[in-house]
């Protein structure tokens, strides 16, 4: 099979952060078309990847025994939304 396509993107860069990223590419000896390649890749998982070892991961939880009853995830899914309105409240209250 050959090589996937690739699709262009253009993005607009303040002048200073467009010099930033040419001289980081000068200095490390990469086009700066690399060094961008690079940081998605690093910085945007490949889903399919991603979502394949967490059914991995859950699998072997439950091979080993480590489940959770109906109850039990409702009271954390629970604590984790008042935390999360807890937090909100206090960025609101701040404002």
């Amino acid at each position: 099979m050959g090589a996937a396509a690739s699709i262009r993107i253009t993005v607009d860069l303040p002048e200073a952060l467009h010099k930033r990223l040419k001289l980081q590419a000068a200095n490390s000896g990469q086009r700066v078309a690399d060094l961008v390649r690079g940081w998605v890749e690093s910085h945007c998982p490949d889903y399919d990847a991603w979502f394949l070892a967490q059914v991995d991961e859950g699998i072997a939880a439950c091979d080993a025994g480590d489940v959770s009853s109906g109850d039990e995830l409702k009271r954390r899914d629970q604590a984790r939304r008042d935390l999360v309105m807890s937090h909100a409240a206090r960025q609101n209250q701040s404002r």
